[in-house]
């Protein structure tokens, strides 16, 4: 037997759940169809972020709220929906933020908010496992901020391809997105890191080679 799971945290825990051993483990990570999206460029970005996905509690919207109340030179871009829109907007509004909410985009749409933006947010206070937005945002030369939780500091490498904050921790948050604007050059650098880890790790071709060496090695015993 042999369990494909997309990142270690799956693996670990798999592992700990009782269901499995590690030796009998392989992972796998996400991938992007061809062809890659462009990405964006590599010498300025506009002074933007954005967050991609649902609008719900667990995926920490609030938490990257609080923290621009502490960084007003950032804008940022919300593309999604959810049941918790409404409540955001009127935190928007009340704090007088500057955050335009774009709706749920797709193709070249979302593309371009993303090639055009500074970083992109993934401020997930519950466990994320491999989300293909985060493939999508490094494909377009755009570094992540992430939550260090679930498997999200195993596709994120901190201080290369994004940053990792705590989870739940608005400050810290707060901290590493001022450091980003202070710092435009060592974004960009980020950026175009991330890029090259798309080409190098998460095209349909790697994927489809990787899974087929998973698939012999089960045949051949």
């Amino acid at each position: 037997d042999r369990f494909i799971v997309l990142t270690e945290f799956t693996a670990q825990k798999l592992v700990e759940s009782g269901l499995t051993t590690a030796d009998k483990i392989t992972v796998l990570g996400n991938f992007l169809p061809d062809p890659l999206p462009a990405p964006g460029s590599f010498a300025y970005r506009e002074p933007y972020i954005v967050y991609l996905g649902r609008l719900s509690p667990e995926k920490g919207v609030h938490v990257l709220l609080d923290a621009l109340a502490d960084v007003p030179e950032v804008a940022l871009k919300i593309v999604g929906d959810g049941p918790q829109k409404e409540a955001l907007q009127q935190t928007v509004q009340k704090r007088g933020l500057r955050a335009d909410f774009l709706g749920y985009l797709t193709g070249e749409k979302k593309l371009e908010i993303l090639r055009r933006a500074t970083a992109v947010i993934v401020p997930s206070v519950w466990y994320e496992v491999f989300p293909v937005t985060v493939l999508e945002s490094m494909a377009t030369g755009t570094l992540v901020v992430a939550s260090d939780i679930g498997g999200l500091p195993f596709v994120v490498e901190d201080g290369k391809s994004g940053v990792l904050f705590r989870a739940g921790d608005r400050q810290d948050l707060q901290r590493k997105l001022a450091w980003l604007f202070a710092h435009p050059q060592k974004a960009l650098a980020m950026g175009y890191y991330a890029r090259r880890v798309v080409e190098q790790r998460y095209t349909a071709l790697v994927h489809y080679n990787a899974l087929m060496e998973i698939y012999n090695s089960v045949i051949k015993g």
